[in-house]
């Protein structure tokens, strides 16, 4: 990752923000979770109740899977 602490100047600012997101009635976050070698900032199973962002559990079952990480 490209940051102000790989630059020169410690003054500068990030150059680049990455968002990865994967979406499917059959994703299964823990497969990605374990190909990327991160944790990600959402994961929804497709049927299940989720962490919603403000970090409660979500009244509806998600209604497809998502995985999803951004810098």
């Amino acid at each position: 990752m490209i940051s102000r602490h790989n630059l020169p100047d410690e003054r500068a600012r990030p150059v680049a923000h990455v968002t990865c997101s994967i979406f499917g009635d059959h994703v299964e976050p823990g497969v990605w979770t374990k190909y990327f070698a991160i944790e990600p900032d959402i994961s929804v199973v497709k049927g299940k109740p989720f962490n919603t962002p403000s970090g409660r559990i979500s009244s509806h079952p998600g209604r497809t899977g998502v995985w999803g990480c951004s810098s």
